[in-house]
């Protein structure tokens, strides 16, 4: 693991959005099923979707084609457009935050640390969502995955996320579910918190993460520990 900061000055919050703080696999799940069995795709169930999930809307249709054998003949990026219309409308329509995510974000504002998300949904989406479900902590700071030419792994990602926050991308940590966290963190040199639940394939073990929390309500006080009580600390 990673050596983490020893500054007791405090730390920006930027969270992966998707498996961390929201649950968004029904309605994902539910926009695909539609997309695919308008081109005779079969579609995909929602615990694989799980698994699926993470880079991307792009990259999500490519894996639902491929499982199939239906790459050769369905364009993912001509579905993508498709998708993109009918997820926007169904965003919220299932998906919730996980639980303590509210209360816990609240809880970092609250003492002061910048809070920023750094997620591959695009970003009128990302905002869209966080709106629809109150999640209402992180301002203008929002970096989605077509913000800029770069998204995660990159950490400019990363940093500008931080920078968005009023937050020194420097002093940063991330807080997320997936492998491209993981590799996001480390790209940026700062720790990373994991989430156990979320969607990945990988192991915990194998991605090493500096911490790992079973629920987000204990996110705030892995943060302390990592850079001070905050500035109202």
């Amino acid at each position: 693991m990673n050596a983490v900061p020893a500054s007791a000055e405090r730390l920006t919050v930027v969270c992966d959005l998707d498996g961390t703080l929201v649950d968004s696999a029904p309605d994902l799940s539910g926009a695909l099923d539609t997309v695919l069995a308008e081109h005779d795709v079969p579609t995909v169930p929602l615990e694989e979707i799980r698994r699926l999930v993470g880079d991307g809307a792009l990259a999500l249709i490519r894996r639902a084609l491929a499982r199939s054998g239906a790459s050769e003949r369905c364009d993912a990026g001509r579905l993508l457009e498709r998708f993109l219309d009918v997820y926007r409308y169904r965003l919220t329509r299932e998906s919730r935050p996980y639980p303590g995510v509210p209360e816990a974000l609240r809880a970092l504002a609250g003492l002061g640390y910048p809070l920023a998300v750094c997620t591959n949904k695009p970003e009128d989406l990302a905002r869209l969502m966080l709106g629809e479900l109150g999640l209402d902590f992180f301002g203008d700071a929002v970096v989605g995955g077509d913000t800029f030419g770069f998204r995660k792994p990159d950490r400019r990602a990363l940093e500008a996320a931080a920078s968005r926050a009023g937050g020194d991308p420097g002093r940063s940590v991330l807080v997320g579910d997936s492998r491209t966290d993981v590799e996001t963190a480390r790209n940026g040199g700062v720790p990373v918190i994991l989430v156990s639940y979320g969607y990945r394939t990988d192991s915990i073990d194998a991605l090493a993460p500096d911490f790992v929390v079973d629920a987000f309500g204990s996110v705030p006080g892995v943060v302390r520990r990592l850079g001070g009580a905050g500035a109202a600390g």
